[in-house]
């Protein structure tokens, strides 16, 4: 039914023992509706006069005699749900101010008294130069492969099913050496662009804490990663074990487009080798144009140098 058939016909009014077929009043057309949302339901006491419009008692006026009187007025529900009006939650949101202020209970039940653990009741260790774990979280830990450093790769497994959020605490991030990790000197250390550009250039630690530096969030995951999924069988481990190398962290340093610029690059070159400095020189191929994409010289991990390894 559209809007229009429930309206009074023009030039006559709504015959109450005579109603059109199909319609309904629009008074009470419009309660039903609220009916329906859950709100007020159509009282028994509306009447159809001869207007069209439904007479109402008037809850306000007997609810004002009523507060003359001394007698406290009903609670009006306005909606479904058991909602009330909003005059009577203003209203007993006074009384419950009200005893607030005179400190009365809330509750039939007495609160128990209170007890101080033992570590509030004598100071505290002294703070240390470097923060660390506590030491109930002993078990959040990395999973190693080769925990004896035997001359092969050495795996460290990020604890996932530990951690919470989207940043992998530094020391928690997972690592792979192939040859131990290398104790480099930041102070003599340098990077090295070469190959097919211009003008080769080499950049220390220093020199490059110099260049404008972007900060984003990267997950870096190992290619080897969830390889146990592949097993002809179920494999029953836990999320470390079939996940743990995949870390994300907030990385800071120089976009490796800047340094690329810098060098000038052929135009001919299409493929950028990133080389290690390990004792095996560990390297990768890097398509070009994701090196001027979104690569960067990270020198900050989670806002702290980063870690070896």
């Amino acid at each position: 039914m559209t809007r229009r058939e429930f309206a009074a016909p023009r030039g006559g009014a709504v015959n109450p023992s005579k109603p059109e077929p199909n319609t309904i009043p629009v008074h009470n057309r419009f309660r039903i509706e609220q009916h329906r949302r859950g709100r007020s339901p159509v009282r028994s006491n509306d009447q159809i006069k001869p207007d069209g419009v439904a007479g109402r008692r008037a809850v306000g006026s007997e609810a004002m005699r009523k507060r003359k009187s001394g007698g406290a007025p009903p609670l009006e529900f306005v909606a479904g749900n058991g909602l009330l009006h909003r005059r009577a939650l203003l209203q007993s949101g006074v009384m419950f101010a009200g005893a607030l202020g005179s400190g009365a209970s809330l509750t039939s039940a007495a609160a128990e008294p209170l007890t101080e653990p033992e570590w509030s009741l004598y100071p505290g260790a002294v703070t240390p130069v470097l923060q660390t774990p506590s030491k109930y979280e002993k078990d959040v830990v990395r999973t190693l492969s080769n925990p004896k450093g035997d001359a092969r790769t050495q795996h460290a497994r990020a604890p996932l099913q530990k951690l919470n959020g989207t940043v992998t605490p530094n020391a928690l991030h997972f690592t792979i050496n192939h040859s131990g990790i290398p104790d480099i000197d930041p102070d003599k250390h340098v990077l090295v662009v070469h190959g097919m550009v211009k003008q080769p250039l080499e950049f220390t630690i220093d020199a490059l804490l110099r260049y404008p530096m972007v900060t984003r969030k990267h997950f870096v995951e190992c290619g080897g990663n969830s390889a146990p999924m592949f097993s002809p069988e179920p494999i029953q481990a836990p999320l470390q074990a079939l996940h743990g190398l995949v870390s994300c962290a907030e990385w800071t340093g120089v976009p490796v487009s800047t340094l690329l610029d810098e060098a000038g690059v052929d135009p001919k070159a299409t493929w950028m080798l990133a080389e290690g400095a390990d004792s095996l020189a560990v390297s990768r191929s890097v398509p070009l144009k994701k090196a001027y994409d979104d690569a960067i010289v990270a020198l900050y991990q989670n806002g702290e140098r980063i870690m070896p390894g």
